[in-house]
């Protein structure tokens, strides 16, 4: 007889056609698991009210089927972009490529991209965005990850340090930006293939929603991704049946760590952060009915965006932020190890407010360190900016 082994385990998973049509086969993606608990099946327990003479108690029934659980990943560009859409409840933008016959021409300062006619926003940049020039006549503005800070009708602008000037107008040239995905009303279902190996079989679960989705990075750690999910449905496959999910896409490319992210608030680099998460919480739920044993959908509910970070203080500008109610906008972008253009994965949420005052305990060793809550908002303003609470961008195809 065999036995598994906590380690040999695959989780695969697949978007569904829709509610109630279970994945199969190939198409799905592999997650790169970190140990968690995974989803676990559930059944509403239903016991006897009776009240014997015998002082016996009558066996009890089973009620509703459910899944719930998480799973935490390593992030790593691309390998969580389905999950990623799922949680936005949007739907992926494609890549859009910008040439010299939209704008005509650009020039560049150390902070801006100026198109000589047109519009960057009719064009469908937005800030948040993360844009790739190519073919420029400065060499160094090419072939790199640029965030948008913000957009007007004929200007964007990024954090200091990413252009060189360039007052001469370019007339051939290519900027691209990558394909981002924003917040909808889009309900996604999964089917999820916890696989194991060693005894060939599989814990099937179908008709999954995500129902959370959170990224924690720290100092000289990997960053990772835990994904909450809500379902309807799960069956043991046997062998013969197992995988369901045959062949995903794996992704094997080195761990994103946070030595390489790039962290902006209001759009200038923050150098003294040692910590950052933040949680997208949909709230998602089965719900009980009579005369079925299955959920008739799975509910999500509004979305609420929240994080907290962690830095070395330097100033009271975090505490004045705190006491003046200020609105302040986060960016974060993670890049993989090799060279430019680097694979990319970003967040943007442009519209929080710190939610504690900077803590910090007093007469320790070393440098204070601050802990800091906040909660997004949706953005009250959309000129040059998406309809959203939070944004991703991704250089994945």
């Amino acid at each position: 007889m065999a036995f598994q082994t906590g380690n040999n385990v695959s989780v695969r998973y697949k978007v569904q056609s829709g509610l109630g049509s279970p994945a199969s086969g190939s198409g799905g993606k592999e997650l790169p698991l970190i140990a968690s608990g995974g989803l676990v099946p559930a059944k509403a327990a239903i016991e006897s009210p009776e009240v014997r003479s015998d002082g016996m108690t009558s066996i009890g029934r089973h009620g509703s089927r459910s899944v719930s659980g998480e799973y935490a990943s390593v992030v790593r560009v691309g390998a969580q972009d389905e999950i990623i859409e799922a949680a936005a409840r949007g739907t992926w933008s494609a890549a859009a490529s910008i040439t010299q016959a939209d704008v005509t021409s650009i020039t560049t300062t150390a902070t801006t991209i100026v198109a000589a006619t047109g519009s960057w926003i009719s064009l469908g940049v937005r800030a948040g965005d993360v844009v790739r020039l190519t073919d420029h006549s400065t060499t160094s503005n090419n072939n790199k990850n640029i965030p948008v800070v913000s957009v007007s009708a004929s200007t964007i602008t990024v954090p200091t340090g990413y252009l060189t000037l360039d007052s001469t107008p370019d007339t051939s040239f290519t900027l691209t930006r990558l394909k981002r995905v924003t917040q909808g009303t889009t309900s996604r279902y999964f089917t999820v293939d916890e696989y194991h190996a060693d005894i060939d079989q599989s814990e099937l679960f179908t008709d999954c929603m995500v129902s959370s989705f959170a990224v924690a990075m720290g100092a000289d750690d990997t960053v990772r991704a835990t994904i909450g999910m809500v379902g309807r449905q799960f069956a043991a496959k046997t062998t013969g049946e197992s995988p369901v999910l045959t062949g995903p896409t794996q992704y094997l490319s080195q761990n994103i760590v946070a030595t390489d992210a790039i962290i902006l608030k209001n759009g200038v680099a923050i150098a003294d952060l040692t910590g950052f998460e933040f949680t997208m919480d949909l709230g998602a739920t089965t719900l009980p009915v009579i005369g079925a044993t299955i959920s008739p959908d799975v509910f999500p509910n509004n979305t609420r965006v929240t994080g907290s970070f962690s830095c070395v203080r330097s100033d009271l500008s975090f505490l004045e932020n705190f006491s003046n109610e200020d609105t302040l906008s986060l960016f974060f972008l993670l890049t993989e190890p090799e060279s430019e253009p680097k694979d990319c994965l970003g967040v943007y949420i442009p519209y929080l407010k710190l939610m504690s005052a900077p803590d910090a305990p007093l007469g320790g060793d070393g440098p204070m360190v601050s802990t800091i809550q906040w909660v997004a908002g949706k953005i009250p303003t959309t000129t040059g900016a998406a309809d959203t609470m939070i944004q991703f961008v991704s250089s994945a195809a």
